[in-house]
């Protein structure tokens, strides 16, 4: 197995993290493109700088691919972390769910209250 050794710092304000074609893209503000593709499985991780944009499918890969993205403020202080989750569970009305039975999660907001509306597989 390969070891992931790459490590993509994005800092430079307007630059955006994109997915494309099996690669993570990063343009920056002047539309320069640098690709790093997925299945060479090299990147260890990713930081992302606060006056950055980064897509919904790119973070999917990230976890997907078990990339770390690293969010920071402008100055490089880390203040989040997007890891894969290992073995995620949930608890909901005092019991403990493991999330291979979801098929679906759908979080509202009402006021200061998040409601979540849980799909279970059947045991059919």
């Amino acid at each position: 197995m390969k070891t992931k050794t790459v490590k993509v710092a994005i800092d430079s304000f307007g630059s955006f993290l994109g997915r494309e074609k099996g690669c993570l893209v990063v343009r920056d503000q002047e539309r320069k493109v640098k690709k790093y593709p997925l299945f060479e499985n090299s990147i260890a991780e990713i930081r992302l700088s606060s006056g950055n944009t980064v897509s919904a499918g790119a973070l999917a890969s990230c976890a997907f691919w078990d990339i770390n993205l690293i969010v920071t403020t402008q100055f490089g202080n880390p203040i989040a972390v997007l890891k894969r989750a290992r073995r995620l569970k949930m608890l909901i009305s005092r019991e403990m769910l493991d999330v291979n039975h979801v098929i679906n999660i759908k979080i509202d907001r009402k006021k200061d209250d998040l409601i979540f509306q849980v799909d279970l597989k059947s045991n059919k």
